[in-house]
This record gives structure tokens, sequence and C-alpha cells, in this order.
């Protein structure tokens, strides 16, 4: 059990299993309020400073929920006055979610320090450790038997982490001429994206190498559908229209209302699934890392027999695909599903809307390999227009 160490408004419980955290509140008209919550041993002391900081938030909000100033005490420090911004942002921001994630990050970093304190140096310093040196994140194990194995942070979280830094200082300090260290950081760079879509034939070819499972059912949904397994283990039975070959959604985050009850066409194959689904009960919530194992046993199957007859699908088109069968995983399938969709109808709008994207930005992301078939589609029918222009514009008279 972990050794506790003494804190202000912390102290052990009664059966001494747990922290218990409190504080108490003082509204303007001098009535008083206390908030508490009890914590594992396990939990660390900066989880538990930001709980006290969003509890005073959220009672200062309370008392004033149409402000626009700087409620917080005068001295509060980050972890405080980040609890604060989140408050202001919750109903504002659709992407609250990712917004909240990078706040918390920032959190570890400054927690009990001033804002004031924070210089343009060291926030270089910190983009410069993110690029270079890999996060750990836990794979297996608690306890004693933790093991970390590095992950790298991508140029798109790194730039959005300081996006919602950024963010924070701006609304913090709104009407207030004070420095803005964030200003000075240059965003950095992004690589360009490379296209993560399949070819049908290819994805046929896979399938046949999956044995008869419910995981070969699910991988088969994942790509009929274009959706992810969070979305996947929430179908239920009732949802499923198997007169008109559709099904109905949930939403892909939590509280994202436009998106809600969502129906979308399934194609024929992706009926057949659903009616096996329903025979065997394969509903609810399952493990993705099996799926996952059975899909890349398929895909190195794949690459396998495909090298055996002397074709290399690493190698660029036409004498492969461009694509290394062994590194790509089912979400890949989502991407394939956008770019065949994007490939049979060239309308970048439906397809945001069959995969329930936000913007058409992100949709591009998905259709990056349909992106030069489509435009030389484009270009045929526009030099066809053209020539018949041409035809029909009459001649002029001397």
């Amino acid at each position: 059990m972990a050794r506790f160490k003494q804190r202000p408004n912390e102290r052990l419980s009664k059966s001494g299993k747990g922290i218990e955290v409190s504080f108490s509140f003082t509204y303007p008209n001098g009535q008083k309020t206390t908030r508490s919550k009890t914590f594992s041993r396990e939990s660390s002391c900066i989880d538990r400073k930001n709980w006290m900081a969003q509890e005073r938030s959220a009672l200062i909000v309370a008392q004033n929920p149409d402000t626009n100033t700087r409620v917080i005490r005068r001295n509060a420090d980050f972890s405080e006055e980040s609890a604060y911004y989140l408050t202001l942002v919750q109903k504002k921001l659709e992407t609250f979610s990712s917004r909240q994630r990078y706040i918390r990050y920032w959190c570890e970093l400054f927690g009990t320090r001033k804002r004031s304190s924070i210089t343009v140096a060291e926030l270089q310093h910190i983009q410069q450790e993110l690029l270079t040196n890999p996060k750990p994140k836990l794979q297996t194990g608690t306890g004693q038997g933790k093991k970390w194995t590095p992950e790298p942070r991508s140029y798109s979280w790194v730039n959005q982490a300081f996006i919602a830094l950024q963010n924070m200082y701006t609304m913090l300090d709104k009407g207030k001429n004070l420095s803005n260290p964030v200003k000075e950081i240059e965003k950095v760079p992004e690589p360009p994206l490379e296209p993560k879509g399949l070819p049908q034939a290819l994805i046929e070819k896979i399938f046949s190498y999956i044995p008869e499972s419910s995981s070969k059912i699910r991988v088969r949904l994942l790509s009929e559908l274009g959706i992810g397994h969070k979305q996947l283990m929430q179908i239920e039975e009732k949802d499923i229209d198997f007169e008109h070959n559709a099904v109905v959604l949930k939403p892909r985050k939590k509280g994202d209302a436009k998106n809600l009850g969502q129906r979308k066409p399934v194609t024929e194959r992706g009926m057949m699934a659903f009616r096996k689904m329903v025979d065997m009960g394969y509903f609810g919530t399952y493990n993705p890392s099996g799926v996952i194992a059975v899909f890349k046993r398929a895909c190195r199957k794949t690459q396998q027999v495909f090298l055996a007859k002397g074709i290399d699908l690493k190698k660029a088109p036409p004498e492969g695909c461009g694509v290394d069968l062994n590194e790509i995983t089912p979400y890949w399938l989502r991407h394939s599903y956008g770019t065949n969709m994007y490939l049979a109808t060239g309308d970048l709008e439906l397809v945001k809307n069959m995969m329930s994207h936000s913007s058409t930005e992100m949709t591009k992301r998905y259709t990056l390999a349909a992106v030069p078939a489509v435009q030389e589609e484009a270009l045929r029918k526009y030099e066809a227009l053209t020539r018949r222009s041409a035809l029909l514009q009459p001649l002029s008279t001397p």
C-alpha cells in the first residue's frame, strides 16, 4: 500500500484504505458549504488537487453563471485556473473531451505554479521534449508488475496541446494587457499525411484468411459500416432494420447531439454479418485486442501468399499497392470505407455525413487514397464539357 503523506485538506479515511479530501467554501452572503471525496491510496496528489480546484470553480460559476470576468482568487495556481477555464468552455466546445485531455497534461507540469512564472524558453524546451522524447505508456500489469513502453507524441498532438494552452491564456486574460508566452511558440510543421485506404479486392482477400468466428463478423461490420470498436459495441438488435438494410448508430462521442440516432444504410454483406450476429448473440462489449490479433494474422497470411507469387504489396502501383500489411490495423478499414465511398461518389459532403465527421477537413484525411483518381475523373469530365461547349458556340459574323 502506498505511503500516506499528510497534506492540507487531506486525511486518512476511518478504514485507513483511502484518502479523504475536503474543503469549505464561503458564499458572498457568508453561508458556508463543504465538499468532500474519498480517493484511493494509489491516487496522485495532482488528481486530488485538480478535483478541489474543479469543485471550487463549479461553485463559483454556479453563483455567477453569466459572468465573463475572472472571479477566482487573485493568487490562484495553474490547476485552479485551468479548472475554472474548463468550466467556462465545457458547454461551448464540441471537442471538450480532447481539450480537457490537453489541459490536464499541462496541469501535470504546472499544477501548483503560477501562470506568471511560465516562460517562453520553458515552453520551447517542453515542445522539443515532446517531439524527441516519447511518453511512457502503461502496457500490462499493476503495482510492481507495471511495464512501460515508449509511445511517441505526434506533431498534431503537440500543436493541439499548445493551441489549448493558448486558448486558456486568451480566455482568462480577456481585457487585460498581460503577456502570453504561448504566442511566441511557433507551430510545428506537420508531415504530409499518407493514404491509408485499401482496395476493396484486397480487403476481400484478407477476409478469406480469417476463420469463421465472432471476430470475423465484427471485422466485417467494421469494414462495411466504416465505424470503430466503440460504436460497434453500442449497436443493439433493435437498432437494425432488416427490411430496409439500415442500422441506427449511437453518437461517436458522448454528448454528441448532432449524430444522435444516425440512420446509416448497410450493404448486403453487412446485413449478412448482422444476421449472423443476431443468431449467435454477439452483441455488447468485447475485447478489441482479440479482433485486432485475428485481423493482423490474416493480413500477414495475405502478404505471404502474394510474396510467394512474386508480388510485393509494399511496392508502389502498379507493381503493388504501396502498403505493408504487417503494419495495418482494423482502423484502416474505416479509412478504406471513406476512400471507396469517395471513389464511388466523388461527393466529399456525402462522405462526411456517412462517416459522421464534424467537417470536410477531417474527411479529407480519410479519403487521401481516392483523391488522385477522383481528380483525374473530374478532369476528364471537364475536358469533355469544354469540347462540347466549343462545338455549341455560335460562329461570329463578319
